[in-house]
């Protein structure tokens, strides 16, 4: 999880520049795709909060 965290942390510096005004389009999909890996980000974040495992997700370093 760290690891995807940190890749999801380099994209998340590069998406919060100025995004694409060129066309509404491009500035609607830039947006779009900042609000995705805000998204994503939140969700590892969450996820190493939580001890317990959930569904298919298991916490190897908490087997218990």
């Amino acid at each position: 999880m760290l690891k995807s965290l940190g890749k999801l942390e380099q994209l998340w510096k590069t998406v919060q520049g100025t995004p694409d005004q060129n066309t509404a389009q491009k500035l609607i999909r830039s947006r779009e795709a900042a609000a995705l890996v805000a998204t994503a980000r939140w969700s590892y974040f969450a996820g190493l909060e939580r001890k317990e495992t959930r569904g298919m997700h298991k916490r190897l370093d908490y087997p218990s």
